[in-house]
């Protein structure tokens, strides 16, 4: 929908969610969440299509559970199914060539009963890139006494 108001208009044709411009604002790009979380069976990954409209394309086959955004002509990404840890990821848009940058020593973060994950980011300049990570977790088992239903 126009910023200043109005009505909204559908972009997409097949679902996606998390949705990125390109910095030149030719591309939109966005996700789409695996089959068994949506009971669709779309192809997930990362996908683009022209802000004007136009043809969805798929520009990164690899389920990301929401840990990618875009800087500069760069897709940085989470391999969460890389092995035998997960991997920090950059994808030049103009090549297709992916770098990988990092790989992560500990279990990153999920997040709710869906196992999604939230919050990769990345310096304007790609100086720092920055990932939700667990570094402790615990859990307490409690006695309810004289409990009544």
């Amino acid at each position: 929908m126009p910023a200043e108001g109005g009505e909204s208009v559908q972009v997409t044709k097949t679902g996606g969610f998390e949705a990125r411009e390109s910095k030149d604002g030719k591309w939109l790009y966005y996700s789409r969440p695996p089959s068994w979380l949506v009971g669709r069976l779309e192809k997930p990954g990362i996908w683009r299509m022209p802000v004007e409209g136009g043809a969805e394309t798929l520009v990164l086959d690899k389920v990301t559970r929401r840990l990618w955004t875009l800087a500069d002509q760069y897709l940085y990404f989470m391999d969460v199914e890389a092995k035998p840890h997960a991997t920090v990821n950059r994808l030049d848009l103009a090549t297709g060539k992916i770098t990988r940058m990092a790989e992560v020593e500990k279990e990153y973060l999920l997040l709710g009963l869906t196992g999604l994950s939230a919050g990769l980011s990345v310096s304007p300049g790609g100086e720092w890139i920055i990932y939700p990570q667990v570094d402790e977790q615990s859990s307490r088992i409690m006695l309810v006494e004289n409990f009544r239903w």
